[in-house]
């Protein structure tokens, strides 16, 4: 992972965007990049941003209500990134100095990093005050030598699929829902803490996942009981046992 905009030795098929929850619309992104890239000699690429825009924006006008809750964690991204079958993720920090690009450094920045090849979302904006769009991308494509595509949105259960739609599919409890959208039922990653042992007292001793850092950032599904599938990964050991 790179957290700057920087060359490599190859030239990039890169996509662009939060990503937040790799549900199938970023999976059919990441999927068309990784045949452009086959198809041009290109590496595969992905850059997505840390924070996400909103949640720098939420923090500066200290507005948390401004940013939605996060579907996933910047590991648990870069590991379906990864399974998606991109080589190379870059995460820039989004701070002042990166908000306030213009869309021309934005795009000089591209070209540093040999972008041949680049896709985003319809709806794409950059650079300060979100003054560029996917017009100006393709017009700096033709100057600058790479091509752009977009992603026509992707329907399950006649709802166009978006990181919206799977956080309100959570919160109401549709969790049927947010699998389609997600392609994948969704599953949440932290580490077993010690909680209040209440649960052992009713015969039903429980695991207490803490989400450290991004705690505060996800929205989890509607308060109920739920059938899930556990995964324990034990220190020490090489590999992953299942349980369910």
């Amino acid at each position: 992972m790179h957290r700057t905009l920087v060359a490599g030795s190859r030239p990039l098929a890169l996509a662009i965007g939060n990503f937040d929850g790799v549900h199938l619309g970023h999976q059919a992104i990441l999927a068309a990049t990784v045949v452009a890239a086959q198809k041009n000699n290109l590496m595969p690429a992905a850059m997505s941003f840390e924070p996400l825009p909103r949640e720098f924006f939420a923090r500066l006008r200290n507005d948390a209500g401004l940013a939605p809750a996060r579907l996933m964690s910047v590991t648990e991204k870069l590991a379906a990134f990864f399974s998606a079958g991109i080589e190379r993720a870059f995460i820039p920090r989004f701070d002042a100095a990166f908000a306030a690009q213009s869309p021309g450094q934005f795009i000089d920045a591209l070209t540093r990093m040999n972008v041949r090849w680049l896709i985003v979302g319809d709806d794409f904006r950059f650079g300060a005050k979100r003054s560029g769009d996917v017009a100006n991308l393709r017009e700096a494509g033709i100057s600058h030598g790479f091509q752009v595509e977009t992603m026509n949105d992707i329907i399950a259960n006649q709802v166009r699929v978006s990181s919206t739609e799977v956080r309100e599919a959570l919160a109401r409890g549709d969790v049927d829902s947010a699998r389609h959208m997600l392609g994948a039922p969704y599953k949440i990653v932290g580490r077993v803490v010690h909680g209040k042992r209440l649960g052992r007292t009713l015969g039903f001793p429980t695991a207490n996942i803490s989400l450290g850092a991004s705690a505060r950032r996800r929205k989890p599904a509607l308060g109920g009981v739920y059938a899930v599938k556990c995964r324990l990964v034990t220190r020490g050991l090489e590999g992953v046992a299942g349980k369910s």
